[in-house]
């Protein structure tokens, strides 16, 4: 209490209380019985429960006067809340489920391969231990498969990626529904969603259509407004370089120059105190090499390095 008082992390936790005194004791008469450290289980498991929800006063035998959970927002480094590790039933409204939304063009999507890179990040994360995910977005579906190492592989397949879509709407467009800011307000995708993590990579279609540095930042940032304006305050927004494409004229050069101005648009919001970081995948690649055979969209193992990427960057 005195640590408590003096505003430290540290609050009493009543084992004694619960448990039924020398009932509790084993045949050694000095530790707990079987039924004693279940009870201390039990007990242990609501205090963490009750500190990860912020709730501590409602746990069972811990003194009410304790100090609060710190209420601020944490770095934007850090996962902003905390992910349950036994299965969670998908459930766009259920605060104990950790809420994923990608965000894109064709690779997003995953055309040259079903899936792309998502189906492979939702398998790493569950590889690590997280199974309280839930993909959220107005396309896909709930669950999809695949076949990886010879097992079949169910996964989440909701996400928001439209394929051949530039930043915002252009004028001269294959089509006027080719607009990536606009149809996320037409799905009102990030209100109805509220997503705690936002994987967003876009730009290819912009590079294929020659457009400038100057206006593609310039929509960057109409994009990553709009998304944070609807965007709970706790969420992050990763923004990530595109990879390599060969088709409709791209080099290296064209890519590395959008890709500094994706970086730049990214720490002008960290710097301003946003939950935005960038994120490289073009680095996770291995340049043209990790290109599928239609020359612009990555390979089956090119996704899956993606998928990797990602698992890593919601991990760390």
């Amino acid at each position: 209490d005195d640590y408590t008082a003096s505003g430290k992390n540290v609050e009493f936790a009543d084992i004694h209380g619960c448990l039924d005194g020398v009932n509790d004791l084993s045949d050694d008469d000095i530790h707990p019985s079987g039924a004693g450290y279940e009870k201390m289980g039990k007990f242990w498991a609501g205090v963490i429960d009750g500190y990860l929800k912020g709730e501590t006063q409602n746990v069972t035998e811990i003194p009410t006067d304790v100090t609060e959970i710190p209420s601020e927002i944490p770095e934007v480094n850090e996962l902003p809340i905390e992910v349950p590790t036994e299965d969670v039933e998908n459930n766009e409204n259920d605060e104990n489920v950790l809420k994923i939304m990608t965000i894109g063009d064709s690779i997003t999507f995953g055309l040259a391969e079903t899936g792309g890179y998502r189906k492979y990040l939702n398998y790493f994360l569950k590889e690590k231990g997280y199974t309280g995910i839930d993909f959220v977005g107005p396309e896909g579906d709930e669950e999809a498969t695949f076949t990886y190492n010879g097992e079949v592989v169910t996964y989440d397949d909701n996400h928001a990626g439209y394929s051949g879509f530039t930043i915002m709407q252009q004028p001269d467009s294959w089509s006027d529904d080719s607009g990536l800011y606009e149809k996320l307000i037409s799905k009102d995708a990030i209100k109805k969603y509220q997503p705690d993590i936002v994987l967003l990579i876009i730009g290819t279609n912009d590079m294929t259509a020659n457009r400038s540095m100057e206006d593609c930042e310039k929509d960057l940032h109409t994009l990553l407004d709009y998304i944070l304006g609807d965007l709970p305050s706790t969420s992050m927004i990763f923004i990530g370089s595109i990879p390599e494409y060969i088709l409709y004229g791209g080099t290296p050069e064209k890519v590395a120059n959008y890709n500094k101005t994706v970086k730049k648009v990214a720490d002008d919001y960290t710097a301003s105190g946003k939950n935005v970081e960038f994120a490289d995948i073009h680095g996770c690649l291995d340049g043209v090499n990790d290109l599928s055979d239609d020359d612009i969209h990555p390979s089956g193992a090119g996704y899956e390095k993606m998928g990797k990427f990602w698992a890593d960057v919601i991990d760390d």
